[in-house]
């Protein structure tokens, strides 16, 4: 099915839900499991780009260097502190053992949050990212490790670096 929102009559003049249509949304929200980043794409771009989500990223830090990743994707090029969205009920130690286990497949310990910051420059969509401080537990099977700033870091994490720095 390939019905347009004018179609189904749930938006007003203005082109905001109607009530309607704010009683579709709600219906499917409350039906659907539980949605993520990694899950319905082609939905969850959409969806957070009319509202600003909670994430986590990671500095898993072990000496005086930290694990960033590579990214390389439709929205970012480089190296980053990994992360995502935070779960519903997801407490910040149960999302960094997620991130930890996704992003390096390693288990990681979590020593506590270091900032916060108000990504609005984020080109997926604005985000209010925790950044959280994490030492591994096992040797990663993904990344590498900086004791330096990488030349080519994605612009939306460049302000963590300072807040990196203080713990390598």
């Amino acid at each position: 099915m390939n019905a347009k929102l004018d179609d189904l009559a749930v938006l007003d003049e203005k082109g905001t839900l109607n009530d309607q249509g704010l009683g579709l949304l709600a219906n499917l929200l409350e039906h659907l499991p539980r949605v993520h980043e990694g899950r319905w794409k082609e939905a969850f771009v959409p969806m957070v780009s009319k509202l600003v989500r909670v994430c986590v990223d990671l500095a898993v830090i072990r000496g005086h260097k930290v694990l960033m990743k590579w990214r390389d994707d439709e929205f970012f090029k480089g190296w980053e502190c990994p992360g995502g969205s935070l779960g519903p009920g997801e407490s910040w130690k149960d999302a960094a053992e997620r991130f930890g286990q996704k992003e390096f497949g390693i288990k990681v310990c979590f020593l506590g949050k270091l900032e916060t910051f108000n990504n609005t420059d984020n080109p997926k969509a604005q985000d209010v990212t925790v950044l959280l401080l994490c030492e591994p537990l096992e040797e990663p099977r993904e990344g590498q490790w900086f004791d330096h700033r990488p030349e080519n870091m994605i612009p939306v994490h460049l302000k963590y670096w300072p807040e990196i720095v203080r713990h390598l």
